[in-house]
């Protein structure tokens, strides 16, 4: 099925394809490469995941409808384009994250891993708790370093809080908290 996708390149309009093929190869020409994209064109327009070249970004645009439906065919297959669900670790040690999602519906949290937006974590909260508390969606895989919100408050410790400060972040989105045994490792192990 053919799939229009407008290009933007830093906000402004670059490119109107009839297909996903044409949008990659114009995308490799324009960057003057071979490499041909056709992943990133799909995540960013199922997904509004930006490109980035440099300091460049690209964003690629499909009507609603068909972006919706292939969404939902990607997460049906379980297809490598799909929005990714993680496991992450938290240590209430470190950081006071209830504390924090009390207060902030959105966070900076350390990017252990390469998070697209769109993508789903659970938070594990290790320590005396050893649940599954949160779910978050991942609005922004790679903050840039002087966007990011620390919210020292929430450390814990002074020295983590400093160390952190060199991390890589990610922006995510608190989704719900719940507080079950069904999602203890502590009762599984039992």
């Amino acid at each position: 099925m053919a799939c229009p996708i407008t290009i933007i390149k830093n906000d402004e309009h670059l490119f109107e394809a009839t297909n996903i093929q044409e949008a990659a190869r114009y995308l490799a020409n324009h960057l003057k490469t071979s490499k041909l994209t056709f992943d990133s064109i799909e995540r960013g327009y199922v997904y509004d995941i930006p490109y980035y070249v440099g300091e460049d970004e690209f964003r690629f645009v499909a009507p609603e409808e068909i972006a919706t439906s292939r969404r939902r065919e990607l997460e049906e297959r379980w297809h490598k384009n799909a929005r990714r669900v993680w496991l992450v670790p938290a240590n209430p040690n470190e950081y006071d994250l209830a504390s924090a999602f009390s207060r902030y519906e959105t966070l900076d949290w350390k990017r252990s891993y390469n998070y697209e937006k769109g993508d789903i974590l659970f938070l594990y909260i290790s320590g005396n708790t050893q649940k599954v508390r949160y779910k978050v969606e991942v609005i922004e895989g790679l903050v840039r370093t002087n966007d990011v919100h620390y919210n020292k408050t929430f450390w814990m410790d002074e020295e983590k809080y400093n160390k952190s400060l060199d991390y890589n972040w990610t922006r995510v989105r608190f989704v719900d908290e719940v507080d079950t045994s069904e999602l203890s490792l502590f009762l599984n192990m039992i």
